[in-house]
């Protein structure tokens, strides 16, 4: 078994000991108050992150503070 990872299991997010790799999810950018014509992008893809993170899950307060 080899000891260090090669560039290309690196690169696809293997860990090397056969394990699968754990995906990194990435929170919407911050929430710009001034483009209006943006809040219903912004709103869904935070709405797609409540999901695949687990956090609608979470109670309401917690939700809530993790948009700072």
């Amino acid at each position: 078994m080899k000891d260090n990872m090669s560039e290309q299991e690196a690169a696809q997010g293997r860990s090397g000991d056969g394990g699968a790799a754990v995906p990194q999810l990435a929170a919407p950018g911050k929430f710009d108050f001034t483009k209006v014509t943006e809040w219903p992008r912004w709103l869904k893809r935070f709405e797609r992150y409540r999901i695949a993170s687990g956090l609608d899950k979470q109670s309401q307060e917690f939700q809530v503070n993790s948009c700072w």
